[in-house]
């Protein structure tokens, strides 16, 4: 995720190289949400079983995104599934 601060210069905000097959969205605080899919033994991979969400916030005193909470939600919960 890039941010453009107060300049026109984007920067990093977030990074993460093991997020396969992940969505994510920004809820209201701010706060970055992405979820991940958890695939039970028998899944196919277009359907996975569950998803791990984890909400990470944004600390202004650290100036770094700190995860908030973590939970696993059914695939039918998720939006598009």
């Amino acid at each position: 995720m890039f941010s453009a601060g107060s300049s026109k210069k984007l920067d990093i905000a977030y990074r993460n190289q093991r997020l396969y097959r992940a969505m994510a969205r920004i809820n209201p605080g701010p706060a970055l949400v992405y979820s991940l899919p958890q695939w039970k033994d028998g899944d196919q991979l277009c359907c996975p079983s569950s998803y791990r969400e984890t909400e990470l916030k944004w600390s202004a005193k650290s100036k770094r995104f700190g995860v908030a909470k973590r939970r696993t939600l059914p695939a039918t919960l998720i939006a598009g599934h």
